[in-house]
């Protein structure tokens, strides 16, 4: 989402974008683990926020507090950088069904208030 938004020209804009378990930059890959170079591939080269930031009218970074895939210093960032409100849920993971995560109400509840 962040690439897509990221090509699109300046004076584009939409009205809001929910983020969950985003992040804008490369994730430390301490044990070479594959996987994680294949979501790395997404943000090599970093996205640029200041391309960003401005597209969204709103913009919400939803992040689990247990999530060991993208540490959640990682999405505080991504929220810093798009300068928006940043939701940490309390004993959250990466939001998976291997996780066992198969609802997620805290997405649905900032989605019905970035549609108000």
């Amino acid at each position: 989402m962040l690439r897509f938004l990221e090509s699109l020209p300046p004076r584009y804009s939409i009205g809001g974008v929910l983020l969950v378990s985003g992040f804008s930059e490369a994730l430390e890959n301490k044990f070479n683990d594959s996987d994680l170079d294949k979501i790395n591939s997404f943000v090599i080269p970093s996205i640029n926020l200041k391309n960003v930031k401005n597209i969204p009218k709103q913009a919400v970074v939803l992040h689990g507090s247990k999530d060991t895939t993208v540490p959640v210093l990682y999405a505080e960032k991504l929220s810093k950088g798009l300068g928006c409100k940043f939701v940490k849920v309390d004993g959250g993971g990466h939001f998976t069904d291997e996780e066992g995560c198969y609802e997620l109400p805290e997405a649905l509840e900032v989605l019905r208030e970035l549609m108000k």
